[in-house]
């Protein structure tokens, strides 16, 4: 009778099955850490895109307080304006 070259028992199978199960244990876990970080990604950028739109809103603002007071600085112009060539007139 031969001898098996691999002497394969109860123990030595179940610690095959116990590295295969943490092998796919491992796997799993780095999917769901790629996703989290893909998450994470997408959430940043539109915490960015919030970030820039806000700063839009904000610029538009300014630039229509800066048109207004442009435009009443030029009524005042063109009131004073008014008043000189009234004078040059008569």
């Amino acid at each position: 009778m031969s001898d098996p070259i691999l002497p394969i028992d109860g123990w030595t199978v179940a610690g095959a099955l116990w590295k295969v199960v943490l092998t796919i244990l491992g796997w799993i876990g780095l999917q769901q850490k790629r996703r989290i970080d893909s998450l994470e990604t997408a959430m940043q950028g539109k915490a960015a895109v919030a970030d820039t739109a806000k700063e839009t809103d904000r610029i538009e603002q300014a630039f229509r307080e800066y048109r207004k007071e442009t435009h009443e600085a030029f009524q005042q112009i063109n009131a004073r304006l008014d008043k000189i060539f009234e004078r040059m007139a008569r």
